[in-house]
């Protein structure tokens, strides 16, 4: 919803001097990071419901540290992958990013592969910050209060 709110700002920007070309790239990292940002915030209540069961089964000797971070990771994986998909689609042909430079050089396929990947790695690294914040801090509203 995010990045669809910024691409209506900016249908079919066309960059015609420097000045446009920074608001271009600034809106790019605006959105990209804002997503991430709102991805990171909502995974840390959920993680902190899940650091009891992580106490309990490392007192009960059941999951080591390692198995249960990486399990954590690859759950998040396939609701990243959706959201990045819902936020990047509209976005990614609504600012015209398809159309900035020569297709014959890139496909859109390409393009867009590259921006899909650059912002579902962006947005899988918050949520992995947001994951390891609650494991630092000892409580959901410290570890929001951390990242900013």
């Amino acid at each position: 919803m995010f990045s669809i709110i910024f691409a209506m700002c900016y249908v079919n920007f066309e960059c015609k001097n420097v000045s446009d070309v920074m608001a271009f790239m600034t809106i790019l990292l605006v959105t990209v990071l804002g997503c991430g940002s709102f991805a990171m915030q909502a995974s840390i209540p959920i993680a902190e419901e899940e650091k009891s069961v992580f106490v309990r089964e490392q007192q009960s000797t059941m999951y080591s540290p390692l198995l249960y971070c990486i399990t954590q990771l690859v759950v998040e994986i396939p609701f990243v992958i959706m959201s990045t998909f819902a936020g990047t689609v509209p976005f990614f042909f609504m600012v015209g990013l398809h159309d900035n430079y020569d297709t014959s050089e890139y496909p859109i396929s390409a393009k867009f592969g590259y921006f899909w990947i650059f912002v579902f790695l962006i947005i899988l690294f918050n949520v992995s910050f947001g994951q390891c914040l609650v494991a630092w801090t000892s409580n959901a509203s410290t570890a929001q209060c951390k990242y900013f």
